[in-house]
């Protein structure tokens, strides 16, 4: 695993926490730094951020609504998981469906 899916991996234990506290406090979003990663020269922030209010999305091709706190398995894939230390992601790119272990 490269340093920035290290990094980016640190995404599943601050989930939760923040879609808890945008629902608790009614914030439009909420963000964590999961951490730096240095590419050459250039330092660059790996940044989570849960956005509740719709016009604030950005663009994305995901139709698939997960429910909060539960796992859906995708119908359209046999999933070849990814043990990533703690949970499991499928690799295949049109799915990465992710299942804690």
């Amino acid at each position: 695993m490269t340093g920035s899916q290290e990094v980016a991996a640190t995404a599943v234990d601050n989930i939760d926490s923040l879609v808890t506290e945008i629902l608790e406090h009614d914030y439009a979003d909420n963000e964590v730094s999961l951490g730096r990663i240095l590419c050459g020269k250039q330092e660059m922030q790996v940044v989570l951020k849960v956005v509740a209010v719709r016009e604030s999305f950005i663009f994305d091709e995901f139709e698939d609504l997960t429910e909060f706190g539960q796992v859906i398995e995708k119908q359209d894939c046999d999933h070849d998981w990814e043990n990533m230390g703690g949970y499991s992601q499928c690799t295949y790119s049109h799915c990465q469906a992710v299942k804690n272990e």
